[in-house]
């Protein structure tokens, strides 16, 4: 840390990504053999294909604390795999305040943008994430604690013919407990 009230934490490195799959194909195929009737016949053909990529990863964050505030922000940028394996491209900025208003009473407000993104053999990914979430903490005891919080988030796909965009909305109320440290 640079101080007791700024921490700055930061990694970047380089990523080789090989993804090898066996892709199995269909084809429709003529066959005289099958004459008079249906003279066509599908045949599997196996494909073996294989994906290289080279990338970077990267998390950056900075953290900067007050008497009764703090803040935070950030950069990941990350690699994840679809359902089909294939690799995705990500990045996410970030950031949250909190402010405490009273000895038990706490404000925080915290929000994010991420992009996705991959132009796989199988399918291609591009989409964008918005979130925003300011939540209310009250601490009933020092082990006991009630939150309220809502969370917007909004995620747009463009790679998704027609209606691309969703719009999520929730409330929800947690009752935190700590239990006790001494039995």
């Amino acid at each position: 840390p640079f101080s007791e009230t700024l921490d700055l934490t930061a990694f970047a490195g380089v990523r080789r990504t090989i993804v090898a799959f066996r892709l199995v194909r269909g084809e429709l195929v003529f066959d005289p053999a099958l004459l008079p009737f249906f003279p066509f016949r599908v045949v599997f053909r196996e494909v073996d294909v294989t994906e290289k990529s080279w990338g970077g990863v990267a998390n950056v964050s900075l953290r900067m604390t007050g008497e009764t505030w703090s803040a935070a922000l950030g950069y990941t940028r990350d690699i994840s795999y679809n359902s089909l394996g294939e690799p995705i491209n990500s990045d996410r900025v970030y950031c949250s305040l909190d402010r405490r208003l009273t000895r038990r009473l706490q404000v925080r407000l915290a929000g994010s943008v991420a992009y996705a993104e991959s132009l796989g053999v199988l399918s291609r990914t591009d989409q964008r994430y918005f979130q925003i979430t300011p939540s209310l903490n009250y601490m009933l005891s020092e082990d006991h604690s009630l939150q309220a919080a809502y969370s917007y988030d909004r995620s747009d796909d463009k790679a998704l013919p027609g209606d691309q965009a969703t719009d999520r909305n929730r409330v929800w109320m947690t009752w935190n407990l700590l239990f006790p440290r001494k039995w």
